[in-house]
């Protein structure tokens, strides 16, 4: 497998999680099914990247009310607030000359 089509199997599964929504959930073995094309690599590569996520709090792996099957939940990540900007201060107003008088 090509590093180009494990990127094409990663963007296809990011896409696939964005069509959820949050809260939504969709049966583990169903999403590798959909995408890894039978390749045991690409599978590899999902499940890394599925852990990654989990890792930022986009989703979260659960079982479901029977127990029988994993699940994948969207998530909303949290977005991060940026710290506040810093006043600057205003530069000093500039002293006027004094005005020089001439000579006659």
């Amino acid at each position: 497998m090509t590093p180009a089509e494990l990127k094409r199997g990663i963007e296809a599964l990011s896409i696939k999680l964005r069509q959820l929504e949050h809260g939504e959930r969709i049966a583990y073995w169903h999403l590798m099914d959909l995408l890894d094309q039978g390749s045991p690599e690409l599978s590899r590569a999902l499940d890394g990247e599925l852990h990654r996520l989990e890792a930022t709090g986009e989703l979260v792996f659960v079982e479901d009310e029977e127990g029988a099957e994993s699940m994948v939940e969207r998530r909303v990540a949290a977005k991060k607030k940026k710290p506040a900007a810093k006043k600057q201060a205003k530069p000093a107003p500039k002293k006027k000359k004094a005005a020089v008088k001439k000579k006659r």
